[in-house]
């Protein structure tokens, strides 16, 4: 497997533990270096470190196992990988459809950075309950 197939095999991990709600394989898979950065103006947007980011994605399990992300494109280049994915599901009594572009960059098989774009209405009704 060449590097950028081993960067995209590991982004598919990453993304089948968050469908899965798999937080163990979640926290294995960030880099000690851990830069998660989600855009907009609501609680969940800005920078985290590996140690704020599991704090963040702890807080929300419950809704990880309640919402499917789909692969829709995976494009990758270098030390970076970026997905195009859809999320959908039933959480806290609404219906919930989003769609997300976020762009990994790996180091050393692990996901140093991760940068998070979203329909920042849809993502803060279920952030917000």
């Amino acid at each position: 497997m060449n590097h950028i197939e081993e960067n995209k095999s590991v982004v598919c991990r990453f993304m089948d533990a968050f469908s899965a709600g798999d937080l163990k394989t979640i926290f294995s898979l960030w880099h000690e270096d851990l830069d998660y950065w989600i855009c907009g103006h609501w609680p969940m947007a800005g920078h985290r470190n590996k140690e704020e980011s599991i704090d963040m994605v702890s807080g929300v399990g419950a809704a990880l196992k309640e919402i499917k992300s789909s692969i829709v494109s995976m494009t990758a280049e270098e030390d970076r990988v970026v997905v195009e994915l859809v999320a959908s599901g039933h959480w806290m009594g609404k219906d919930y459809y989003n769609t997300v572009s976020t762009t990994f960059v790996i180091k050393n098989g692990k996901i140093l950075k991760m940068r998070v774009r979203t329909a920042e209405q849809y993502s803060t009704t279920v952030a917000a309950g």
